[in-house]
């Protein structure tokens, strides 16, 4: 098989499914079973060929990518940030002074989270990344390729576990006044709007926590540390656009998960209210005119910094390699020379567009001995699976994260991978027995989603063409500019 054979990938290649879920692929003198739905053929071996590869631009019908726009669509002249990992820091400052609330909170898996110094995000970078985003392959489109943002990143840059502890609880009983009213002493119906617990309430409970004011009380530390925890969920990692947090999450800060020091698996379901929050974004409908972006986005600025080495105004600070979470080795240097190029759109969007294999970091962990730590080495292996993120509340589904299209960021190597499921956007409600089981076994091995023999971007110019390869940039509206496609010169 060659990279350079001249057959286009087909728009709408046909599929065919077994009638179990099961597939087999053969490797060696072993079978590998792996569990997934609509898999390629009905052959041995469903690796496909390279003509049978497709577009992985491709959107359902009457989904509009926010880097085409149009005249009828509105662009992201209107997008607008949810969250701030400022306050959060601030209010785990006061929470540091006493040493029994600094505890709980720690106990929690946030110790080296809240242990972070950094503030709040560059909104225009983050729009920028967000026209890089593709809901059919949940990576980040470059002229060079894909880049995808992993559980190894997650977990480096955080310091929070992805794949470990139990799973998050929900439980929509906490949505009822009574049931709240056990967790916060003194909430009223007021303080919460459709089964949500408002943020300027929980926001309440920092007050007493404020050194000059004396007016902490030791015997309230679990509310207190409920209270910080519901608003890091509600503002920072599960934000939405009623500032508000749904009360189910409650479920997880029960007096006995607080003291008992549960360990839970919180990097899951943050990334998969991150992936729900970009897929939202990244698609333009009619009649929808303001879009937030939610879920923990934060995060995507020191991502982005990492991998594509672009100093602008966060500093490496001495001995960066090896300081963990890796987020506290960048120092924020916009105050002190007064720089303002973070609010350039476009300089920000010209440093992505020019980006290529070259001039990008794609292993910037590998030289840390943080790799070592427990919680990195699952996350590692991970970022090679193919994952399940289970969301919650529950209702909303599975979303997925691909590790075979992550390869180069992991292994170093460019590797072709299958197509993208065309259920990866949204599986239907969790089989929460199914889940568990494949979570026993590491989920399905990206290894095993890999086309040999392909010339890496000779496959990537022919799935998603380039901006300046079968499209040309025709005007700006706003803060993004305009791609127009000519379709004619693409054959499918």
């Amino acid at each position: 098989m060659s990279g350079s054979s001249s057959s286009r990938p087909r728009k709408n290649a046909s599929k065919t499914t077994r009638n179990s879920n099961a597939e087999v692929k053969r490797r060696g003198n072993a079978d590998v079973t792996n569990v997934w739905p609509d898999q390629m053929t009905d052959d041995i071996d469903p690796t496909p060929s390279y003509d049978e590869l497709n577009r992985v631009d491709i959107l359902p019908d009457s989904w509009v990518h926010i880097s085409a726009g149009s005249e009828e669509i509105p662009n992201q002249d209107e997008l607008q940030c949810r969250g701030s990992l400022d306050k959060v820091l601030k209010w785990y400052r006061w929470i540091a002074v006493y040493p029994t609330l600094k505890k709980l909170v720690d106990d929690m898996g946030f110790a080296d989270f809240c242990s972070i110094n950094a503030g709040n995000s560059d909104n225009r970078l983050i729009y920028a990344l967000v026209e890089r985003w593709w809901p059919s392959t949940h990576t980040f489109h470059l002229s060079c390729g894909e880049l995808g943002f992993t559980p190894l990143d997650f977990v480096m840059l955080t310091g929070i576990s992805f794949g470990r502890g139990r799973e998050l609880p929900y439980d929509e009983r906490y949505s009822k006044l009574e049931e709240a009213e056990k967790m916060f002493p003194g909430i009223t119906s007021s303080d919460m709007r459709y089964g949500n617990i408002t943020l300027s309430y929980l926001k309440k409970w920092q007050e007493p926590l404020n050194p000059r004011l004396h007016n902490y009380d030791s015997e309230m530390d679990i509310v207190y540390a409920r209270a910080f925890i519901a608003y890091m969920m509600g503002n920072l990692f599960f934000s939405n656009g009623v500032t508000s947090l749904r009360a189910g999450y409650l479920a997880a800060l029960t007096d006995y998960d607080i003291l008992g020091a549960s360990g839970f698996d919180w990097g899951t379901p943050i990334m998969a209210a991150l992936y729900r929050g970009l897929d939202k974004v990244s698609v333009l409908r009619p009649g929808k005119v303001k879009k937030l972006i939610t879920g923990f986005y934060a995060v995507l600025e020191y991502w982005f910094f990492e991998y594509c080495q672009v100093g602008m105004y966060l500093v490496k600070v001495h001995n960066f390699n090896h300081i963990y979470p890796r987020i506290s080795g960048w120092r924020d240097e916009r105050a002190s020379t007064g720089s303002e190029i973070y609010h350039s759109f476009a300089v920000i969007r010209d440093m992505i567009e020019w980006k290529d294999i070259t001039n990008i970091d794609w292993q910037p962990w590998h030289r840390s001995r943080q790799l070592r730590r427990p919680e990195v080495r699952v996350a590692s292996a991970l970022s090679t699976q193919r994952v399940p993120l289970v969301s919650v509340p529950y209702g909303h589904g599975t979303l997925w994260y691909l590790g075979d299209r992550c390869m180069r960021q992991m292994t170093g190597l460019d590797s072709v991978p299958y197509d993208p499921s065309q259920e990866i956007m949204e599986f239907p409600r969790c089989d929460r027995e199914l889940y568990q089981s494949l979570k026993d076994v590491d989920f399905y091995d990206g290894r095993h989603y890999l086309v040999p023999d392909v010339d890496y971007m000779t496959y990537w110019r022919l799935v998603h063409p380039n901006p300046k390869i079968g499209c040309s940039l025709v005007k700006r509206m706003g803060n993004i500019w305009s791609f127009k496609r000519d379709l004619r010169s693409v054959v499918y």
